[in-house]
């Protein structure tokens, strides 16, 4: 997925990475970090620029886009790319309907967004989005999702189909 993310960006400039991506950022961080060095970007640590903001990281790209030349005159920088990636996850239901039964999946689906901002200006250069969804997971056996109002019906008229049966049969 870095890869794909990666794929048009403009790397002439230094490029400061800012991710927010919950329990993924440090596995796309290491990604985006090892793609961009096999094309020999120019990656510039912001340890100055969390400093300067208190140690708060989603404090960085606020931070740059309101004094941007701040961030580049802490980093001796007169021109830099701030590559902002930042996630949603939302949940997406589907039903799988049967005669006799019924199931609810909730699929994990996450959006990144990746911005491309040239600093000082405040230029946005580019801006990509992938969705990238899990398996399908069915949800517990019990729950009151997954049983329709009518299957108990069906499963009494069952049983008492059987028993009338084996009524008549002595």
């Amino acid at each position: 997925m870095a890869r794909a993310l990666l794929d048009s960006l403009n790397l002439t400039a230094p490029v400061i990475l800012d991710i927010r991506c919950r329990e993924w950022t440090s596995t796309l961080e290491k990604e985006i970090r090892s793609q961009l060095l096999k094309r020999q970007a120019d990656i510039r640590e912001p340890l100055v620029a969390d400093q300067m903001a208190g140690n708060n990281p989603d404090s960085l790209a606020s931070l740059s886009l309101q004094t941007g030349t701040a961030l580049l005159d802490a980093l001796s920088l007169r021109q830099a790319v701030l590559l902002q990636v930042d996630m949603e996850q939302n949940l997406i239901n589907k039903d799988k309907r049967r005669p006799f039964s019924y199931q609810r999946y909730r699929i994990p689906v996450y959006d990144f967004y990746l911005k491309q901002v040239l600093l000082p200006g405040q230029q946005l250069l580019n801006t990509r989005s992938y969705r990238i969804s899990d398996p399908a997971e069915p949800e517990q056996p019990g729950s009151i999702l997954s049983m329709k109002w009518y299957e108990p019906l069906v499963a009494t008229a069952v049983v008492a189909s059987l028993v009338i049966m084996l009524w008549t049969l002595h």
